[in-house]
């Protein structure tokens, strides 16, 4: 009789320790959650100040390219005066 009192306060003691784990595990699992969700608002932040500067440098490339494109074009252009004024050629 003492022997199956004592399995059964056992099985209570590890239904018990089982509710507690479930508890705990379920807890780091949303823990675990929150953190991927702030991470994935982190990253798409980052991704979105990177292609905001990514986008700015273009246009700051396009706009030196054409400024050069210009200046060349001028010079091509002036040329054959300036070569007239020098008398070369």
């Amino acid at each position: 009789r003492d022997m199956e009192q004592g399995f059964a306060d056992l099985r209570h003691e590890i239904g018990d320790l089982r509710k507690d784990m479930d508890a705990k595990h379920e807890s780091l699992r949303k823990d675990m959650v929150g953190m991927e969700e702030r991470f994935n608002t982190k990253l798409l932040s980052m991704e979105e100040r990177f292609n905001s500067k990514l986008d700015k440098l273009g246009l700051q490339i396009v706009n030196k390219l054409g400024g050069l494109i210009v200046a060349g074009v001028v010079v091509i252009a002036a040329l054959p005066a300036l070569l007239k004024y020098l008398h070369v050629g």
